[in-house]
């Protein structure tokens, strides 16, 4: 589910929710069988658990459960409704269970990803290129356009209410989090009974364009750098969406410019007609199709942390901590670059194969297998150095280009996909 928005005047609703852990969640006395793990998202009104149905698979968490207080019983029955009516759509996660026990109210879909607003923020400032987010655009409006079809306004369309997941090499999109949302023929419900105190109570109705204006401005913040507004300062900002100051945008970027004023005319005019999204996405790049798949990218990073046991090679020798000093003669030599390329063999030999944990180092590389021999050949050459005193390490680049016939070892980790982290570019 989408990471909602926490805003502190509502100290009721959110003291609640953050003090809404797994093991209450689990210990709930509810007629059907949920098992939560962590906690992936706290908003005003619900916590978000990783979850599963299935009491045999505990800890395969397949699903999210949305959890709410019994008090806000009636977001949770218009986001069920909402759920009920899109389920088996690309564009929203897929509807598991809805459920309620004395205390809390819940909400399980599949995993459906991460929020865009975590994903996005991956990037340099934040942003995706120019072709990305014509491709967003056109899921996030298609997505809109059919919720409207159902009968409902979003009314919080917003990056943290978008979710995005790798599968079978593909990036899917969906919306997210409808507890805001209103049925399109009911009675106009602009803002809730407290921002009554701030706002005019003759606010027009809410129209379909604003769903989509809200859309044009996410994807317009994830194209270029814009100011930053405080939560607070959005909520109090009494401009109407129509009212948002667009910067100036370069030429490849007009497309955007063009949806928005078209939008903005649409809500003046109360125009339902909201084809030329696609015209305006489809004549963005030449030759380009907005509907091929996003572009992303993963990469296992390897780095080396925690130093506070290193030292200076041409310091004076300090091979153990005073304590050692009372069982350990001090008068060991001095380190030599070899044994850290021999620590590094032994953890790579732990990786390797399974290592009895009573086994003395020297014995651990006497059964290696014989696929293994060039870890063994390292670490004998390492030996050697070490009592040479010799700082010629030439040889284990050697070893390891000669390990598998044809293997490249600069080539790119392999992974599996189920905990990566994915990069929209």
């Amino acid at each position: 589910m989408g990471r909602e928005r926490d805003f502190k005047i509502f100290n009721s609703h959110s003291t609640s929710n953050q003090k809404m852990k797994a093991q209450d969640i689990n210990e709930d006395k509810k007629e059907f069988q949920l098992h939560v793990g962590e906690k992936i998202c706290q908003g005003t009104f619900s916590s978000t658990f990783l979850a599963t149905t299935v009491p045999d698979m505990s800890g395969n968490y397949s699903e999210v459960a949305k959890v709410g207080l019994k008090k806000n019983q009636n977001k949770y029955a218009k986001e069920q409704q909402i759920l009920r009516e899109v389920n088996g759509h690309k564009y929203f996660p897929r509807f598991v269970y809805a459920g309620e026990s004395p205390k809390f109210t819940y909400i399980v879909t599949e995993f459906a990803g991460e929020d865009l607003k975590t994903v996005s923020e991956r990037n340099r400032n934040g942003l995706l290129s120019n072709e990305n987010l014509l491709r967003l655009a056109h899921k996030l409006h298609g997505a809109v356009g059919f919720l409207h079809t159902k009968g409902f306004f979003d009314r919080d369309v917003q990056a943290a209410n978008g979710l995005i997941d790798l599968k079978n090499k593909s990036v899917r999109v969906k919306l997210c989090d409808f507890g805001d949302s209103t049925e399109i023929n009911q009675p106009a419900r602009r803002r809730s009974s407290f921002m009554r105190l701030f706002h005019r109570q003759d606010v027009p109705p809410y129209h379909p364009s604003e769903d989509h204006c809200h859309t044009a401005v996410l994807c317009l913040k994830l194209l270029v750098k814009m100011p930053d507004m405080t939560r607070r300062e959005s909520i109090f900002y009494n401009s109407h969406i129509t009212k948002f100051e667009f910067p100036e945008l370069v030429e490849e970027h007009t497309w955007i410019k063009l949806i928005w004023l078209s939008l903005c005319g649409c809500y003046e005019n109360k125009e339902t007609n909201f084809s030329f999204i696609a015209t305006f996405l489809d004549a963005a790049i030449v030759g380009f199709d907005k509907r091929t798949d996003l572009d992303y990218n993963i990469k296992v990073g390897v780095k080396i942390c925690d130093f506070g046991d290193s030292s200076e090679i041409k310091e004076p020798e300090r091979r153990r901590s005073s304590f050692f000093n009372f069982f350990l003669r001090p008068v060991l030599p001095p380190f030599h670059e070899s044994k850290d390329h021999c620590y590094t063999a032994i953890l790579c030999l732990k990786l390797l194969t399974k290592i009895p944990h009573s086994s003395r180092r020297k014995s651990f590389f006497s059964t290696t297998h014989i696929e293994h021999d060039w870890i063994k050949l390292n670490w004998m050459s390492l030996c050697a150095c070490y009592t040479q005193k010799s700082y010629d390490f030439s040889f284990i680049r050697t070893f390891l280009d000669s390990a598998i016939t044809g293997f490249c070892k600069r080539s790119e980790l392999e992974y599996e996909t189920e905990d990566r982290q994915l990069k929209l570019l």
